[in-house]
């Protein structure tokens, strides 16, 4: 499903769509994507992937299978990509095996940022 990313602190560029949870780059560079997704209760047994969509191609950046530990858990993800101006950016997580979960984002425990470096 894809992230509902519909909050922002600050966007200088107005890059970031909160209707569609996109990111538009308005200028060719390279860009540090970090995030930080947390799920409010996780069971044993439980298989998790994260993606991000780059210029509408989906790419799987993290595939995990939790075999043990319950309670809160937290995914950090963080990777320097290359976009042209134009590309569009947008984030999913799927569940794969066990029991739904929840992310949790009400407190700020799950947040992505965008930040243009070169």
């Amino acid at each position: 499903a894809t992230l509902v990313l519909d909050t922002e602190s600050y966007d200088n560029s107005n890059e970031f769509n909160t209707s569609t949870y996109t990111f538009t780059a308005a200028a060719t560079g390279y860009y540090q994507v970090c995030a930080t997704l947390k799920w409010s209760s996780w069971v044993a047994n439980t298989g998790f992937e994260f993606y991000m969509v780059i210029a509408a191609v989906e790419k799987l950046m993290y595939n995990l299978d939790m075999n043990n530990g319950t309670g809160a858990w937290t995914f950090n993800y963080s990777q320097v990509i290359k976009l042209s101006a134009t590309n569009t950016l947008s984030f999913k997580a799927a569940q794969y095996t066990g029991s739904d979960k929840t992310l949790t984002g009400w407190d700020y425990s799950s947040w992505i940022t965008i930040t243009r470096v070169g």
